[in-house]
């Protein structure tokens, strides 16, 4: 029985050592690809850019829009007693709704990192970020544009990528409500 558990703790032990060296291999495939995909996406970046033709009308309309409103020809009057036997509709009054504060995400300091805090729509919202992620553009130009998707794509960006997300979700977010936090 001894030997058998023994055996079965053995086998365990080199399939649990087996599984991380896969998952070692995996991360560093994964890594790989990555810095080669943000490789040709910057080399990319930095060639010359075709304009893009659109296989849409860019003018859908087959008249041209006014440009003041037409006048009403002919009006209508209508009457005080059809006015007076009309259906009435009433308007409810809605329930007022208490709305939780945001819970605080846990903001996590890293190597090279600052602290930005702002208000959100009356919640205080606190995020790091890389210092390194600061690049001002003066000048758009395709290598200035390049220079800025080599800085972003080497940096550390996940952390703060998921304090946003667990902002929007604690705070229940559309897509556009999250793109305000992120814009703010």
């Amino acid at each position: 029985m001894k030997k058998i558990l023994l055996f079965l703790i053995l086998t365990i032990i080199l399939n649990a050592n087996a599984y991380q060296d896969w998952l070692k291999e995996q991360d560093t495939q994964y890594t790989s690809y990555k810095k080669t995909f943000d490789e040709e996406f910057s080399k990319s970046l930095k060639e010359d850019w075709s304009r893009f033709n659109s296989l849409y009308n860019t003018n859908p309309y087959k008249e041209k829009k006014p440009k003041t409103l037409p006048k009403i020809k002919k009006e209508i009057k209508v009457k005080k007693i059809e006015i007076k036997e009309s259906k009435k509709i009433i308007v409810k009054e809605l329930p007022k709704k208490i709305i939780n504060k945001v819970k605080h995400t846990e903001v996590k300091k890293f190597k090279n990192s600052k602290m930005l805090s702002f208000s959100f729509y009356s919640n205080n919202i606190k995020v790091s970020y890389d210092k390194k992620n600061i690049l001002y553009i003066n000048k758009y130009s395709k290598e200035n544009i390049s220079r800025f998707w080599n800085n972003i794509s080497s940096n550390n960006y996940k952390t703060t990528l998921k304090q946003f997300n667990d902002y929007s979700n604690n705070l229940n977010l559309n897509d556009w409500a999250k793109y305000l936090l992120i814009y703010n």
